[in-house]
């Protein structure tokens, strides 16, 4: 599905206009850049490409809200500084204001895209279980078990 198609669906979801959602399914889908097949899917479509996408799209309201209520901004303020936050990938961020006013969480948008694309979210291990241990990883076969530790490696004697 393409992205914009996936910003149709959020926005009649969540509300908003599909612009509010687009960064986050163009996102999702630029591994299409430089695996052009289905197969580019393995990168973000996946449990942790949403938690990717939050800390790239999203803006922690809560804190937000804190500080605007400490300092007195303006709306003209706040919205401004969601923008430079949302544009400085920023740490501590869940959500943004779509177009009505709405907050939307990014984790819940890329999920979705995720599901309209695949009709669940695979887990980073479905992808890599069967992936062959390659040598330009880093490590021959047959080291590979070296590479295993015990529990009790970390606990003091």
């Amino acid at each position: 599905m393409k992205p914009h198609i996936h910003a149709v669906n959020s926005a009649r979801k969540w509300g908003g206009e599909p612009e509010d959602y687009l960064p986050i399914h163009n996102f999702l889908d630029i591994s299409k850049m430089a695996y052009s097949d289905i197969r580019h899917r393995a990168i973000l479509h996946n449990s942790l490409g949403p938690y990717i996408a939050e800390k790239i799209f999203g803006v922690d309201e809560n804190k937000l809200a804190s500080l605007s209520e400490k300092f007195g901004w303006s709306e003209d303020e706040i919205s401004a500084i969601r923008g430079l936050i949302a544009s400085s990938h920023s740490d501590n961020q869940t959500s943004f204001r779509n177009s009505d006013g709405d907050r939307v969480y990014v984790r819940d948008v890329a999920e979705h895209h995720i599901i309209e694309d695949m009709g669940k979210i695979p887990a980073v291990s479905e992808y890599l279980d069967g992936m062959p241990h390659y040598e330009w990883l880093g490590h021959k076969k047959g080291e590979m078990k070296k590479l295993v530790m015990r529990i009790s490696d970390y606990i003091a004697k």
